[in-house]
Order: C-alpha cells, then structure tokens, then sequence
C-alpha cells in the first residue's frame, strides 16, 4: 500500500503471548455471549477472537492509531 509506514510482518508488532491470552480468553468466555465473541485490548491494539464450531477461531487484530 501507498503510504503505509508499518513493517510488512507482524514480527515484533504484535506480543504472542497477548494472541495467546485472547484464545484461552475465547476458550474460558466465549459460551457467555451471544455470538461467541471475546476480546482483549492491549497497549496499541485490540484482539478480537470469534469462536466457531469445533476447535476453529476467527482473530481480528485493529490497531490503534498513534
């Protein structure tokens, strides 16, 4: 993309362990909404997890704007 300053990897971006907390969040909670949806917000971004039928998730990362 044209004017996008962020590295082209998620490398070093994104902490593992932070994906890591939102599925064993998505796991513990996801039964307690309506949709199967959790998640967890961190420093520059949030992590939404979207549980779906058997041992399968959806993982949305946004990013904030600094």
């Amino acid at each position: 993309m044209f004017g996008d300053n962020r590295p082209p990897t998620l490398k070093g971006v994104i902490n593992p362990e932070h994906l890591l907390q939102a599925i064993e969040n998505s796991l513990e909670h996801s039964n307690e909404t309506t949709h199967g949806t959790t998640g967890l917000t961190f420093k520059g971004y949030t992590i939404t997890v979207h549980k779906r039928k058997g041992f399968s998730w959806y993982i949305e990362c946004k990013f904030k704007r600094v």
